[in-house]
């Protein structure tokens, strides 16, 4: 087994030889240097496991060596602890401003010394294997994107040119259906596209971009989608006002809010609402907010799952009406793409069990006013 490499950085001799001489027998390979330059010229040659360092040191002191490490792409994930015999707690929270990751003071006890390099070091072995695995995942992401883009692309563009074939154009209701599978193929290549974004969000390459967003195309979009499902448990979704006069405009990023916030919620409502029930939307504009308000008839959510909905570590998930499943890590990411809209998101739920005769869900959404279509803003 290789041994795991401790850099210790002192200017006196005498620590340097104390400190290698409690490291013995803990499987380290240990190695020195006398000031903040020979240890970024060491490291640079053969970077370590960890960093022991001192504050005080001729040239450049342990502060400004642990900001250059820092800086280094080679070696800014090396945990770097520092050694020093100041009690001042000035001294202690300049260090981990520094980028240091413990403070151990002089004089060092042994036991002390070996158990903290342990517990740093199999904290770096765990931070790597989680690097590691993010970037697995943003690959298999890519691939994805890559490789499901493709079929869509072809899909549409077959699409696009069966439309413009006279037996499809004489046949209203096969042309009608065909531009629905194109609608919601382009969808699919906007999620697709998304994802791309919210990668790039997530490494903090990109902020997200908020637009005016029509309530009319997000509505009329969620019903193309779920216009199956609505008519095999013979839901009747009423709209107030009708989606004909529907003209806000909220601060959103489009397609987010239509696939991961709004058709999410609708989904949910579909899944949760009984067979011949009414699913109704109330579209409530103010002058600096429009509120949306999502009501079904279904089930409701019990208290205890409410409390933890938008919880990502609990990821609650429930059987709906008809049997159906889902993953339940949805609402969490309902709740993310609100707070970055500047938006809110209220949920108000009367169980079947404690209210046999009133039961459902309200769900609330509260945006930003953009605008009504047509109108400068």
């Amino acid at each position: 087994m290789t041994k795991q490499v401790i850099l210790i950085v002192d200017d006196s001799p005498t620590i340097l030889s104390i400190l290698k001489e409690m490291l013995k027998g803990n499987d380290f390979a240990v190695r020195t240097a006398r000031s903040g330059e020979e240890a970024l010229e060491k490291a640079a040659k053969a970077p370590p496991d960890l960093i022991l360092l001192d504050i005080e040191m001729p040239g450049i002191d342990g502060f400004e060596t642990c900001r250059r490490f820092k800086k280094d792409k080679k070696l800014f994930r090396t945990p770097i602890l520092f050694l020093s015999s100041f009690e001042d707690v000035t001294k202690k929270v300049s260090a981990f401003k520094a980028g240091g990751v413990d403070y151990i003071s002089k004089p060092v006890q042994r036991a002390e010394l070996a158990a903290r390099l342990k517990t740093h070091l199999k904290l770096k072995r765990l931070q790597g294997q989680l690097y590691r695995e993010i970037a697995d995942k943003e690959h298999l992401i890519h691939i994805l994107c890559h490789d499901v883009s493709n079929p869509l692309t072809c899909i549409e563009g077959w699409i696009e040119i069966a439309l413009e074939n006279e037996i499809i154009k004489q046949n209203k209701d096969l042309e009608s259906k065909m531009r629905r599978i194109s609608q919601s193929s382009q969808q699919a290549v906007d999620i697709i596209e998304h994802v791309k974004e919210m990668e790039a969000l997530s490494r903090q390459k990109k902020e997200l971009q908020l637009e005016p967003v029509a309530i009319e195309d997000v509505i009329g979009s969620a019903l193309i989608i779920f216009e199956n499902r609505l008519k095999d448990k013979n839901i009747t979704f009423k709209c107030d006002p009708p989606l004909n006069n529907v003209s806000a405009k909220v601060l959103a990023e489009k397609v987010s809010f239509t696939s991961s916030v709004f058709n999410n919620l609708f989904s949910n409502t579909i899944k949760f609402s009984y067979p011949g029930s009414v699913i109704t939307l109330l579209i409530e504009e103010k002058e600096k907010e429009v509120h949306l308000i999502l009501k079904d008839e279904g089930i409701g959510i019990p208290a205890a799952y409410l409390e933890a909905i938008f919880d990502p570590g609990s990821s609650v998930s429930r059987t709906g009406t008809a049997g159906e499943n889902g993953s339940g890590f949805g609402m969490p990411l309902v709740k993310k793409y609100m707070d970055r809209y500047g938006g809110q998101i209220i949920i108000r739920s009367r169980p079947e069990e404690e209210f046999p005769q009133r039961h459902g869900t309200e769900i609330i959404l509260i945006l930003k006013n953009a605008g009504k279509l047509g109108e400068k803003r």
